[in-house]
C-alpha cells in the first residue's frame, strides 16, 4: 500500500545539496589564480615564514598571503627601496627571521619589515659585490653566512660587513665545476651542496675548495647529465637531485653512489625527465615537479604516482609544468605552476574519493547537484541527481547512469530525484519531481507511479513501516 502525506501549501521542504566530483586519480586541488589576487600565473618559489605567512615568488612580483588576501610587492623604477625586479626566482628566511628574495636580473633583496621596503644587493664594479644579478638559490650555513647562487658564480655574504666572497670555476679544479649555479642545499650536517650546470659540488670549508661529482658515461652509478636545478635532503639523509634534462638521482653521501629514476612508458615511473622541484612531506612522500606533471614517490612501493592537469576538471592540477612545491606547518601542500598559478592540496582529504561531472565523460557523475544518497544492501552507492537521473558507483570509481524515460512526461522532472529508499525486498524506491519510481537494481527495470491529487507529484521522502506500507 502506498500512502501519500499531504503537506500544507506554501511549505518548502529543506534539502541538502551535495556537489560530488569524480576524478582519476582521486587527489583534489584548490586552484588559486590571478583572479584571487596572485600577481602572476607563473609561480617560481614558495615559502612559509616563521610568522605563518606564505610567500610566493612569481613572474609578476612577490606575494605575501595570509590565507585570505595577497599583499603584492613589485618593482618601481622611481623607488630604489622597492623590489629590484618583478621576476622572483627564490625566497629564503634565515635564522634571524629575515626574508631574502632572489630575482632574475635584479640581484638579491632583503626585506625591511619595519619600513616595508627592500635593501638591494646587486652586482657593480666592486669585487665584494654580488657576482651576478640573476639569483637562483639562497642558503644559510651554521655560522649565519648567506650563500647565493647566481648565473655567474657562487657568493658568500658576510651579513655583518655586507661584503660578498665570490667563488668561480678555476683551472686547478679546486673551484666550482661550473660557475653557472642553479641550486643550493645545506644538509643536516651543515654541508653545503651546490647544483651547477655541470655536476654536483660539495664545499670543503677547511680548504675553501670544492669536491666535484661529475657525469661519467663509463660509470652507471655516477650523476646524471644536465644542469642540477633542484636539491632536496630526505629524512634518511639522502640527497635528491633534479636534472633539467636527465631525470632524477638519489645520492647516498656515505656510499657516493647515485640511483637513477627516469621517465619510461611504465606508468609508475617518473612522468618526465625535466625536473623543476623536489620536496619531501611530513608523511615521507617525495613530491617531484616536472615539465609534464607532478609526481609523488612512495618509498614502500618504489613507485611514482603521476598527477596531471585535466582541462575538463577544475579540481585537477592547474598546469603540468610544476615549478615549486612546499608543505606548510598545517600540513597543506602548495604547488606553484608555470602558467596555472597555485594549487593547494590537503593530503588528509586523500582518504576521501571526491566525485563530480566531467564534461564529455559519460562514466563520471551525470550531474553535480546531488540531493540524495543511498547505500543498498549489497554495499553499492546510489546518487540521485537534479535532472541527471540515478547514478550507481562502480567498483572502478566510475558511474553507471540510469536515465528514466516515461511517455508524456517532462524528462527533466522524472530525472530530478529527491529521495531514495530500499525496501527489504531489495527494490529501490525513487522519489522524483514527477512521481514515484519502483526500480529493480538487478535488471534496471522500473515502473512509474504518478501521484497527482492534492499531494502533487513531487516526492521528497520515502519510508516503509513494519506493515509494509510505503509512506511518501
Amino acid at each position: 500500500m502506498i500512502i501519500a502525506i499531504i503537506l500544507g501549501m506554501g511549505v518548502i521542504l529543506p534539502t541538502t545539496t551535495v556537489k560530488l566530483n569524480a576524478q582519476e586519480p582521486p587527489i583534489y586541488f584548490e586552484q588559486i589564480s590571478v583572479t584571487k589576487g596572485l600577481p602572476h600565473s607563473m609561480v617560481y618559489s614558495i615559502l612559509q615564514d616563521s610568522a605563518g605567512f606564505l610567500w610566493f615568488g612569481t613572474y609578476g612580483g612577490l606575494a605575501r598571503y595570509d590565507g585570505i588576501k595577497f599583499q603584492v610587492y613589485t618593482f618601481d623604477p622611481d623607488d630604489d627601496t622597492s623590489l629590484s625586479s618583478n621576476s622572483v626566482y627564490t625566497i629564503f628566511e634565515d635564522s634571524k627571521k629575515r626574508i631574502w628574495v632572489g630575482t632574475d636580473g635584479g640581484g638579491l633583496n632583503l626585506l625591511d619589515f619595519k619600513q616595508d621596503s627592500f635593501i638591494r644587493f646587486q652586482n657593480n664594479e666592486n669585487e665584494t659585490s654580488l657576482s651576478n644579478n640573476q639569483v637562483r638559490s639562497i642558503a644559510e650555513d651554521e655560522v649565519g653566512n648567506i650563500w647565493v647562487g647566481t648565473a655567474e658564480g657562487l657568493n658568500c655574504l658576510d651579513t655583518v660587513t655586507g661584503c660578498f666572497s665570490r667563488y668561480y670555476q678555476v683551472s686547478d679544479f679546486s673551484g666550482l665545476s661550473s660557475q653557472n649555479i642553479f641550486s643550493l642545499l645545506v644538509d643536516k650536517y651543515d654541508r653545503l651542496w651546490v647544483g651547477t650546470a655541470d655536476g654536483l659540488n660539495l664545499y670543503l670549508p677547511a680548504s675553501d675548495s670544492f669536491l666535484h661529482y661529475l657525469p661519467d658515461s663509463r660509470n652507471p652509478n655516477s650523476i646524471s647529465e644536465g644542469p642540477i636545478v633542484s636539491l632536496c635532503e630526505d629524512n634518511q639523509g639522502q640527497i635528491w637531485i633534479g636534472s633539467f634534462v636527465d631525470g632524477l638521482d638519489v645520492f647516498n653521501p656515505d656510499t657516493t653512489l647515485f640511483n637513477h629514476f627516469r621517465s619510461t612508458s611504465n606508468p609508475i615511473s617518473l612522468s618526465d625527465n625535466t625536473i623543476y622541484s623536489i620536496y619531501q612531506d611530513t608523511e615521507g612522500f617525495v613530491w617531484v615537479g616536472t615539465a609534464n606533471g607532478l609526481n609523488r614517490y612512495d618509498y614502500e612501493t618504489n613507485e611514482f604516482r603521476r598527477i596531471y592537469n585535466n582541462p575538463g576538471d577544475p579540481a585537477s592540477l592547474s598546469n603540468n609544468r610544476v615549478r615549486a612545491i612546499y608543505q606548510d606547518r598545517s600540513g597543506l601542500v602548495w604547488i606553484g605552476t608555470y602558467g596555472g598559478g597555485i594549487c593547494k592540496l590537503d593530503p588528509r582529504e586523500d582518504a576521501f574519493r571526491l566525485y563530480y561531472n566531467i564534461a564529455g565523460d559519460s562514466n563520471s557523475l551525470s550531474n553535480n547537484l546531488v540531493f540524495t544518497i543511498l547505500e543498498d544492501d549489497k554495499g553499492s552507492i546510489w546518487a540521485g541527481t537534479d535532472g541527471g537521473g540515478l547514478n550507481q558507483l562502480q567498483a572502478d570509481g566510475t558511474f553507471k547512469t540510469y536515465y528514466f524515460q516515461v511517455e508524456n512526461l517532462f524528462q527533466m522532472n522524472i530525472n530530478s530525484i529527491r529521495a531514495l529508499y530500499q525496501s527489504p525486498s531489495g527494490i529501490i524506491w525513487v522519489g522524483t519531481l514527477a512521481g514515484l519510481i519502483k526500480f529493480d537494481p538487478e535488471d534496471g527495470s522500473f515502473k512509474h507511479y504518478p501521484l497527482g491529487g492534492l499531494s502533487g507529484n513531487s516526492v521528497r521522502a520515502i519510508y516503509e513501516d513494519h506493515s509494509g506500507r510505503l509512506w511518501i
